[in-house]
């Protein structure tokens, strides 16, 4: 029994480890479309794709830890 609590909670720890950097990430992505728009290269639709990529991260971020949300 205590080795499947043990493992279920560091599966859970591993899971939101990886939300966390796919959050990170998404933000990192989204810097240089950001940037690209407001120097008049890239396009308004990069910026609203790249934001829900950041949205969808956080709301897998947030499914993880309930009471973070």
């Amino acid at each position: 029994m205590q080795r499947r609590l043990t493992q279920g909670l560091a599966r859970a720890l591993v899971a939101a480890e990886l939300n966390r950097v796919g959050l990170r990430q998404a933000l990192e992505r989204a810097a240089l479309p950001q940037r690209s728009f407001e120097l008049g290269a890239g396009t308004q639709l990069d910026v609203v794709r790249v934001r829900q990529d950041v949205e969808v991260a956080r709301e897998d971020l947030s499914a993880a830890h309930p009471s973070r949300g």
